[in-house]
């Protein structure tokens, strides 16, 4: 999940692993859905799991699939936030998971090494905010053009 992030030696990661829980789920189970109170965050290490974004009421969702080496629910486990999508298990997988518990233990018995996983994951969001910047910016100046146009045609009626 971070073999592209150079700067960080194996050693530091090591100690990390035994905050982690190795899980398998099966094919259709659903990890968590949109709105459940974070457990944590996983590990994608075999399998694929399904993460489907529903934005507002009769939006089509945004579907993503996550392949080994995919940190998942990391935003909700590092912010204590609601998750932000719902997560069903596409292919047998097998899931290295950081409870939200033992996030917090790992950043009181050894705040150097949890801070220094903080930038690791922090730097994983950031490289796929820049993947799919020109998507999600597409999306947004549509929603904003219809938002716009509607403004001019309310603002044309009341003339």
């Amino acid at each position: 999940a971070f073999s592209s992030h150079g700067d960080l030696a194996p050693d530091l990661l090591r100690p990390i692993a035994a905050y982690f829980e190795r899980c398998e789920f099966p094919a259709g189970h659903v990890l968590w859905r949109q709105g459940d109170a974070p457990d944590g965050l996983y590990i994608v290490e075999a399998g694929v799991l399904r993460a489907s974004y529903r934005f507002s009421e009769g939006a089509r969702s945004v579907e993503e699939s996550m392949v080994p080496g995919t940190v998942a629910g990391e935003l909700s486990a590092l912010s204590l936030l609601p998750r932000n999508a719902s997560v069903v298990v596409e292919r047998p997988a097998t899931l290295w998971k950081l409870s939200t518990e033992n996030l917090e233990r790992l950043e009181r018995e050894n705040p150097d090494m949890g801070r220094a996983f903080l930038r690791l994951v922090l730097k994983g969001v950031f490289a796929v905010i820049l993947t799919f910047w020109p998507v999600l910016m597409a999306r947004v100046c549509v929603a904003a053009k219809i938002d716009y146009d509607i403004l001019l045609s309310a603002l044309a009626s009341r003339q």
